[in-house]
């Protein structure tokens, strides 16, 4: 199959793989493409090799040549039946058409024809991976000529590098693609994607990621991430650490899986994250970065949170409720228990949990509760309650409140039981002896010899007694519903005394003497006791009383003895009274008056509560309780007198028993006697001493220390509770011998310590100092920091206690092993990085360096040299640079990214890079920072990079075969002396040179021997033209120039002439020649003098035309255009 043809030319085989062939032209994606400076440069580079006008990169697709980058021709493409290049596909060799005229394919060509002229042609199939080629690097030239072997290798070189870039391009767009395709599916993730590439900067950082840091940190500097958010550790509590952040992590090479972090973006509340993160190489192995996905786990870590708490509260209600708590399974069986049902029925966890509820359940109750259970499945009812009874371990019976609820599992069917059971046994057995009491109650009531009333709120009487009946002469029938004071009281006493009772809130009893009213008329004295009972709604007032005529007589014989008893206490330094069992005072000496600032008449008589008060007497009263029950009572208590003196005093309750003989233990108490003492002076040392303790304490606790005292002489070392607890022996004092509390020692701090003793012991140091590391019960070592001194010594002056404290500093030490790697860490990577960190207070001119700096500079660490002497290093050229920058960012705060020159301390001559910018605190300057890095091989290298450039500038404009100047340097020469001459109004002219019949030379002897020809009359024309302005150059092909400045064109003919006359003297052999044995030239002379209507190109077009007539002439001659 062929491709149609143009008339009188050949046409193209079509390739067999066509299909495919085009198939692989379309998936590069380059057709119809915008120019890309790559594939530019990359024809320039061919035309420049093959000293050709023209290089195209053609792509051959089913209709036409498309031309990606093109030099020196003005189309974008050509139809397909007319390219030269469709000829080259069907091979993977260069094909060289070296003059298209005189060959059959092409000679009828309309590009040979007519524009752009084609004379030669010459071009390298450009072969995809696949093997399909997809066009051609071509070079063309309007002249015949042919390609030299090293100019064939460079377009066959170049041609794979357009199919590299094209290839290269096709994988750009590609990935590109891919890259979009991921990017958008990144940003659809429900997920925080986050990664970074080997230079550890952040990539990918996708809009999830983006919503929960409030921001996108790759817009901005790392030193402003904390305005805007902080990572923490899972606790929520506590800064991550930066070498635990996870993408950092995997960018070191690690894996991190399932490592939960707390992002805490500005306005936003705290989200846990949970982080999955993997290193990424290339299929080579290199490190292409790191990736790290983040899931939001805060709604979970709350449920769980939520789901923990309440499981705790459950357990921890479980367990330390004080009624039994039961967990039963469906099956009846106990599934859990707490101790409180285990006290109940006596047996223990264990035992329980192996029983079910019908086993310890009283036979009478076991079918009690099968309705209601049944009724909570069915959810008739959410609980129900009863009473029943179990049988304890030992037999006993136990009398209980049972509440009962179902919980249900997630699938809503039953799970288990939760059973309430509240020991009620003592409440039942309370409830039948307070039925017996008030049995025995009114029993007692009604044969007491005390008269009883009882009354309501408004004084009627509800009860009366029969000793009441004998007292006061009524029967029950006769006052029951009538006001007491009128069946009770004489007619003066009845409104005063009991509307005074009535009205008073107070619920004590209240003994008063009052006069008695008898039915027939008669006044008796009579000792009442009332107390008012508060009822649900009501109260009700109970009286006691009986005729106490008996007694009046008794006491005024009594009083006649406490005459003299009063006499003797009242010399008695110490508070003596006597109270009776009505806490009333009947006696006081004066001691006791003058602490209440009272006469002592004035107390006796008077209830204790009265005479002491409230406060003190609620104090007392648990001990007057147990004096009155017979039991002799010693305590202390702070009290305040009626100067308002608050002292310590020191009571003795001794119970008063009658009659006399009598065990108080076995005999009620009719009162009893107190005696106090004041021991303010002795407490107040004692509190001293315990305010000194406590002091003592609590410093230790707020400086979480641990106290400690060693015993020389018994070799035991005794920590206190705070101490044990630190070092996990418990909350509890510990003592060890002094070898056990080594033992407990690191290995490699047992020495050390006792060698800290042994200075202190020895009287070398004022104390006792020593970090070490212990192990304690738990497990992991502690560090910690102790002190301690001799505070005791023997009689003979040695060293028997020593007191001491210690603090753990185990987070301390951390803290101090993370920095110490940091800074290794920040070393290391200066070193490798050559670069090294200073700081400079612009106060004192202090500076800081770090070991790179140093090592930069030739210099031993120490203290940085200051300002000036650091300048100093700096050469000539650089010093006022650097000087000024400094000075800008200590006025103003500009800071500096400088290169300069440096000469170290041992005379190393340097290129470094010296950053700097300010810290600033309150608005000024307080110090400059920076970076200081050695780039002198980046400036070599830089340097070399410059001088292979210029290299190449002076190779693309030589000519590789002869080396005379090229095609490119002539256009470039010719432009420049014409712009020259015409300012001059001077002339220009040109010698255009052709070597006489070379295709022939070429046909016979070989393209080499015909390169070596070029090469020899290259070698003459420089010998013949040895003027400064004589310029020869080769044209391309078998042609030269010779490029005459400021010339006229009879100087030309001049110059020409000698050109001829060189090449008869040299005599080259040429054995092909028509004209004779040696080659000869056909020379066109040409010369104009430039203005603004006639250019260089005239001037070109002269010369060639000139040189035409020199051939048709018969060649071996010049001749000139006129």
């Amino acid at each position: 199959m062929t491709q149609p043809s143009t008339p009188g030319s050949a046409a193209a085989a079509m390739p067999l793989n066509e299909g495919e062939r085009v198939a692989a032209l379309q998936m590069l994606g380059v057709l119809d493409s915008a120019p890309e400076p790559v594939f530019d440069d990359l024809v320039w580079l061919a035309s420049q090799c093959c000293d050709v006008p023209i290089a195209l990169i053609s792509l051959i697709d089913e209709t036409r040549q498309w031309f990606k980058a093109s030099c020196g021709l003005g189309t974008s493409q050509t139809p397909r039946e007319i390219a030269f290049c469709s000829h080259a596909l069907a091979s993977t060799q260069i094909l060289e058409v070296p003059d298209a005229l005189e060959d059959p394919r092409f000679s009828s060509n309309p590009m040979v024809l007519d524009e752009p002229r084609i004379r030669f042609y010459a071009g390298s199939p450009l072969v995809g991976s696949a093997g399909h080629v997809y066009g051609t690097l071509c070079v063309i030239d309007r002249v015949p000529r042919h390609l030299s072997g090293t100019q064939r290798e460079a377009l066959q070189r170049l041609s794979r590098q357009v199919v590299s870039q094209l290839e290269a391009r096709q994988g750009r767009r590609e990935a590109q693609i891919q890259a979009g395709t991921l990017g958008r599916l990144l940003e659809a993730m429900p997920d925080a994607v986050v990664s970074c590439g080997p230079d550890g900067l952040l990539g990918e950082f996708n809009h999830v990621a983006r919503a929960w840091h409030g921001t996108d940190p790759r817009s901005l500097p790392p030193s402003e991430w904390a305005e805007h958010f902080d990572l923490f550790e899972a606790s929520g509590t506590r800064l991550l650490a930066t070498g635990d952040i996870p993408l950092l992590a995997a960018w070191r090479g690690e894996t991190v899986r399932g490592f939960e972090l707390v992002i805490k973006a500005r306005g936003q509340a705290p989200r846990s994250v949970l982080c999955n993160a993997s290193p990424l190489f290339y299929a080579d192995g290199t490190k292409m970065g790191a990736v790290c996905l983040m899931h939001d786990v805060t709604a979970l870590r709350a449920a769980t949170r939520a789901a923990t708490i309440a499981a705790q509260r459950f357990s921890g209600a479980f367990s330390a409720a004080t009624h039994g708590m039961v967990l039963v399974a469906t099956t009846g069986h106990w599934i859990e228990v707490n101790d409180a049902i285990c006290d109940m029925l006596g047996y223990s966890r264990d035992e329980l949990l192996h029983m079910d509820f019908r086993r310890l359940t009283h036979p009478d109750d076991l079918m009690s509760h099968r309705d209601h259970i049944d009724r909570l499945v069915r959810r008739e009812t959410q609980n129900y309650q009863l009473g029943k009874r179990y049988v304890r371990k030992d037999g006993e019976t136990v009398w209980a409140h049972l509440a009962v609820s179902l919980v249900r599992d997630e699938f809503d069917q039953p799970l288990h039981f939760v059973a309430q059971i509240q020991d009620v046994t003592e409440q039942r057995s309370m409830e039948e002896r307070l039925r017996d009491s008030e049995r025995r109650m009114r029993s007692i009531l009604e044969n007491t010899e005390d008269a009883f009333i009882v009354a309501d709120e408004d004084g009627h009487i509800l009860e009366w007694n029969r000793a009441a009946q004998a007292t006061f002469g009524w029967r029950r029938a006769e006052v029951l519903g009538r006001p007491m004071a009128e069946a009770i009281l004489a007619p003066a006493m009845r409104t005063h005394s009991l509307a005074a009772l009535m009205g008073n809130e107070d619920t004590r009893a209240r003994r008063q003497l009052l006069p008695g009213w008898h039915r027939d008329q008669h006044e008796f004295p009579m000792e009442i006791t009332l107390s008012q009972v508060q009822l649900e709604s009501s109260r009700i007032v109970t009286a006691f009383m009986h005729d106490i005529s008996e007694r009046v007589a008794a006491d005024q014989q009594l009083r006649r003895r406490e005459a003299q008893l009063q006499l003797m206490a009242d010399s008695v330094p110490a508070l003596i009274a006597h109270v009776d069992a009505d806490l009333r005072y009947q006696f006081a000496n004066k001691a006791y008056g003058r602490w209440f600032g009272k006469d002592p008449a004035q107390i006796v008589g008077r209830s204790m509560d009265e005479v002491l008060g409230p406060a003190h007497f609620a104090k007392a009263w648990p001990y007057i309780d147990r004096v009155l029950k017979g039991e002799r009572v010693q305590f202390e208590a702070e009290v305040t007198n009626a100067a308002g003196e608050t002292r310590v005093m020191f009571a003795s309750y001794i119970p008063d028993v009658q009659p006399e003989g009598l065990d108080p233990a076995s005999a009620p108490a009719v009162g009893f006697h107190l005696t106090v003492t004041d021991i303010t002076i002795h407490k107040d040392y004692a509190n001293r001493l315990a305010i000194s303790s406590a002091r003592l304490e609590r410093a230790l606790e707020g400086a979480e220390l641990g106290l400690w005292e060693l015993n020389i002489e018994a070799m035991t070392l005794q920590v206190d509770a705070r101490g044990s607890a630190m070092l996990g022996f418990g909350p509890t004092e510990v003592t060890k011998t002094v070898p056990e509390w080594t033992a407990a020692l690191h290995p490699l701090d047992q020495e050390p310590n006792v060698a800290a003793f042994r200075r202190h012991l020895g009287g070398l140091t004022e104390s006792y100092e020593n970090e070490f590391r212990v192990q304690g019960p738990q497990g992991p070592w502690i560090w910690l920091f102790s002190r301690g001194k001799v505070i005791r010594r023997s009689a003979t002056g040695a060293p028997s206690t020593i007191i001491g404290t210690f603090m753990d500093i185990t987070q301390r030490k951390l803290d101090e092993e993370a920095l110490a790697r940091a800074a290794l860490l920040l070393r290391q990577s200066g070193a490798m990085a050559r670069v090294g960190g200073w700081t400079l207070n612009p106060a004192t001119g202090e500076a800081a360096w770090t070991d790179e700096v140093y090592r930069i500079h030739d210099l031993e660490p120490q203290t940085a040299p200051d300002l000036s002497q650091a300048l100093n290093y700096y050469t000539e050229a650089s010093r006022p640079l650097i000087g000024a920058a400094v000075q800008r960012c200590m006025d103003d705060g500009t800071p500096w990214d400088l290169e300069l020159e440096l000469i170290s301390h041992k005379g190393r001559h340097l290129w470094v890079r010296a950053q700097g910018e300010p810290t600033y605190q309150d608005g000024q300057i307080v110090q400059l920072s920076g970076a200081f890095q050695d780039i002198t091989e980046r400036k070599h290298s830089e340097l070399q990079l410059q001088r292979l450039n210029a290299t190449l500038a002076e190779l693309s404009y030589t000519d590789a075969l002869t080396g005379l100047g090229n095609r490119r340097l002539f256009d470039e020469a010719l432009s420049a002396e014409w712009g020259r001459t015409r300012r001059q109004d001077a002339s220009v002219a040109l010698l255009m040179i052709d070597i006489d019949h070379f295709k022939h030379y070429n046909d016979m002897h070989g393209h080499q021997a015909g390169d070596e020809c070029l090469r020899q009359v290259g070698a003459v024309l420089q010998g013949a033209l040895f003027r400064a302005h004589e310029k020869p150059m080769r044209y391309g092909g078998e042609e030269f120039v010779v490029l005459l400045p400021g010339t006229t064109g009879d100087e030309a003919q001049v110059v020409a002439q000698r050109v001829l006359q060189a090449f008869d003297h040299a005599a080259l052999p040429h054995g092909a020649s028509p004209l004779g044995p040696h080659v000869t030239l056909s020379i066109g002379v040409a010369a104009l003098q430039p203005t603004a209507e006639v250019t260089e190109k005239q001037l070109v077009r002269d010369a060639d035309q000139a040189l035409y007539q020199a051939k048709a002439a018969g060649r071996a001659r010049f001749m000139r255009w006129r």
